[in-house]
């Protein structure tokens, strides 16, 4: 039977063992969900650091629009 891979998530789905494969890619999309979660509340914590200290929030990049 056919491997399918999934680049994104770095994993095959093997179709002669489809309990086993359905684990594992739903482990590896756990995994970048958590990698997400992860660097979102990091992203987040510096920003409310950078607000509580008073920091300017310029970055100097200039933005359309503005």
């Amino acid at each position: 039977m056919p491997k399918v891979g999934v680049p994104f998530l770095d994993t095959e789905v093997d179709t002669d063992q489809p309990g086993e494969s359905a684990q594992n890619l739903g482990l590896a999309t756990v995994g970048v969900m958590l990698f997400l979660a992860v660097m979102g509340a990091g992203t987040w914590l510096y920003n409310k650091a950078k607000e509580t200290a008073g920091v300017e929030q310029g970055t100097g990049i200039p933005v359309a629009g503005e």
